[in-house]
């Protein structure tokens, strides 16, 4: 609040003070007294008691430089390295997603994925938004490149693990039930056969871009944060990153943790995210069954039908979040050596593999990193 504020002494000194209030901070503008010497003095230092109890009562809590929410399943968030800017890009964010959600989602029964997975084996083409249809060809492009080892079909597959909001399982499922959910993931028949119109040949096919639509979603809103005029910001959807600037005016980028998939410390490494770049990791420690004593994670090898063992945890910085999430869940199946065959057809991006050693805990480094940080509990090879 604005104003003038008079402090009289009890010796009758009086002083008064034109007050303006920028932020949390009271400005002094203008002081008048009618009085001088020891008087002043005494009043002054009253006066001061009475501006510290104005600007603690009536401070208002400093803008957050890190907001975060629910969506899509997971947990959003924007950094910023100025107050107030981390909510006012959150809205932005949370519409994005919002519209988002309404087209992606495997898990809403009105989303516009679960209409054209209900009219699979129909033998008609399915009429597409623009959004997904470009998804959905990204996807599948994906798909061809890794041999299936990506695989946007895995919908019944996942079911019949226990994941995706089907029931519990305690054994694994028989040949005889994972041969018909791996039918009805044979993604060769599933053809495009014209602009926003896909087919599904076969009954019970089950699309799942659960692999690949976070990292879309990052990038419609780094696109639409952006246009909107906003600067140092990093956007967080789930563990998938982009940079929009570095991390304060004058730095070069982000400091990015990559986490231990052990759990032994922290963080099994650090590096630079920079202007325009996206990072995602796919890993074996969050979401799993455990059955007996094995423990299985949700990525599954899209040409078994299978969780995927060997690996713990992949990293992948790209140019977009769509092409670092869906590298970073094919590199995970692939393994080391034929997803660094699959990462050099893809400019512009790097990758790191954490194998399931949890008692030689080791990084794999592809080519293109300068600016890895390992911790030093991990042994880094090339």
């Amino acid at each position: 609040m604005d104003g003038i504020v008079r402090v009289i002494g009890a010796d009758g000194a009086q002083i008064d003070l034109l007050i303006k209030r920028a932020d949390n901070a009271v400005n002094i503008c203008e002081m008048r007294y009618s009085a001088i010497g020891w008087k002043v003095v005494r009043s002054f230092v009253f006066l001061l008691s009475v501006l510290f109890l104005l600007t603690g009562c009536g401070e208002r809590p400093a803008e957050p430089r890190r907001v975060q929410w629910p969506a899509l399943g997971t947990v959003a968030a924007v950094h910023s390295p100025h107050p107030g800017t981390a909510r006012r890009a959150k809205e932005v964010c949370a519409a994005t997603y919002a519209e988002a959600d309404a087209v992606f989602s495997s898990w809403r029964a009105d989303s516009e994925l679960a209409r054209v997975n209900g009219r699979a084996g129909t033998n008609e083409t399915i009429r597409l938004s623009r959004p997904l249809d470009r998804l959905l060809r990204s996807a599948f492009a994906l798909c061809r490149e890794s041999g299936g080892a990506f695989n946007p079909l895995l919908g019944s597959v996942m079911e019949v693990w226990g994941f995706n909001g089907a029931a519990p399982v305690t054994t694994e499922p028989s040949v005889a039930i994972l041969e018909s959910a791996l039918a009805r993931a044979e993604w060769r028949g599933v053809t495009f056969p014209e602009p926003g119109g896909i087919r599904l040949p076969r009954a019970g096919m089950k699309l799942d871009l659960g692999g690949i639509a976070k990292g879309a979603c990052v990038d419609a809103a780094y696109q639409a944060l952006r246009e909107a005029g906003f600067r140092n910001l990093l956007i967080d959807l789930g563990g998938n990153l982009r940079a929009l600037d570095g991390s304060a005016p004058g730095r070069d980028g982000w400091k990015t943790a990559v986490r231990d998939p052990f759990g032994k410390v922290a963080f099994a490494g650090s590096f630079l995210l920079r202007d325009g770049e996206a990072t995602a990791s796919s890993g074996n420690y969050e979401r799993f069954i455990t059955i007996g004593d094995v423990r299985y994670a949700h990525i599954m090898d899209g040409r078994t039908g299978r969780p995927v063992r060997g690996i713990a945890a992949t990293t992948v910085v790209a140019p977009t979040a769509e092409e670092a999430d869906g590298l970073s869940t094919a590199l995970f199946v692939l393994g080391v050596k034929d997803g660094a065959a699959l990462l050099a057809r893809h400019p512009g991006c790097r990758a790191l593999w954490i194998p399931d050693t949890p008692d030689e805990p080791t990084v794999i480094l592809s080519e293109g990193w300068t600016d890895f940080r390992a911790h030093p509990a991990f042994t880094i090879r090339k």
